[in-house]
């Protein structure tokens, strides 16, 4: 049933976009790629409606990222982005009576992505309620592996493996003890079309996540296994984030009525993201 189904996936030149495009090829889908990379633009409804109604379903991760970055910056940009373009595929997606898969985030701290993934996600829920439009919503904890940009918006993977890789200090906001739940790449592309393709949480956010860890724990396992002689490096706490704080997501849903199970443990994982670091090392400019 699900082998030539046409999906569409916005955001596909990022990170997880890029990875989500290869795992949907390999499941059988037809995939056609939409991105302000190559011309296409989330805000405008009408390039939005004319992809939507050649596919079956649209995975929708077009987005702004930053956590201080758009507070100090972009704050209007990325509500424009992050919540009026969710609403052009949703509209795009009820007029053409096309599945919508709206990649989201728990809505833990007060910081515009946070704020803007979180009414993206009330209006799919909404829009599956009041207009009978098919929906899944997949909340997604921090993702890490190949490809993960480097730089602005700062992340935890990229700007440890980069700097261990160099042998550079580490920065880690506040002491480090802040947890969170990290997962690949890869399982998480795999559990996103897992969970589109069980009609059981049609509607029903389902979360992501997998290792569960703190900060600090993370950055001492990327010096570790890359045998660096990096220092963790303690600065003061991002705008937009809180000190102490524990993340960590619900997966009884997509354990127990999904039925997915992540493939990699974090050291699988971490390995072939700093390989991949390794590689392309002199791409990274500080």
């Amino acid at each position: 049933m699900i082998k030539g189904k046409k999906a569409l996936v916005t955001g596909a030149a990022g990170f997880v976009g890029s990875h989500l495009v290869a795992a949907l090829k390999e499941h059988g889908y037809q995939v056609t790629t939409f991105d302000i990379k190559s011309g296409s633009d989330i805000l405008n409804a009408k390039q939005v409606e004319t992809a939507v109604r050649k596919v079956d379903v649209v995975f929708n991760l077009a987005g702004i990222l930053g956590t201080h970055e758009l507070i100090e910056a972009n704050t209007i940009k990325a509500v424009q982005v992050n919540v009026i373009g969710a609403l052009n595929v949703l509209e795009a997606a009820r007029k053409n009576q096309v599945d919508v898969v709206e990649i989201c985030k728990p809505n833990l701290w007060i910081n515009t992505y946070s704020i803007t993934k979180q009414a993206a996600e009330d209006f799919t829920v909404m829009y599956a309620r009041e207009h009978g439009l098919k929906t899944w919503v997949v909340r997604w904890y921090n993702i890490f592996g190949p490809r993960q940009h480097y730089g602005s918006p700062q992340k935890l993977a990229p700007t440890s493996i980069v700097k261990a890789l160099k042998n550079q200090p580490v920065p880690v906001f506040d002491d480090g003890t802040q947890t969170a739940d990290h997962i690949f790449a890869k399982d998480a592309a795999e559990a996103t079309i897992a969970i589109y393709e069980c009609p059981h949480v049609m509607g029903i956010p389902v979360e992501v996540g997998h290792h569960h860890m703190t900060v600090k724990k993370f950055v001492t396992t990327v010096i570790a296994m890359t045998a660096s002689k990096s220092k963790i490096k303690y600065v003061s706490m991002r705008k937009g984030e809180v000190k102490h704080s524990i993340v960590k997501a619900n997966t009884k849903l997509l354990r127990n009525v999904v039925g997915f199970k992540p493939k990699y443990t974090f050291k699988q994982g971490l390995k072939e993201t700093i390989a991949y670091y390794q590689e392309h090392l002199k791409e990274f400019q500080d």
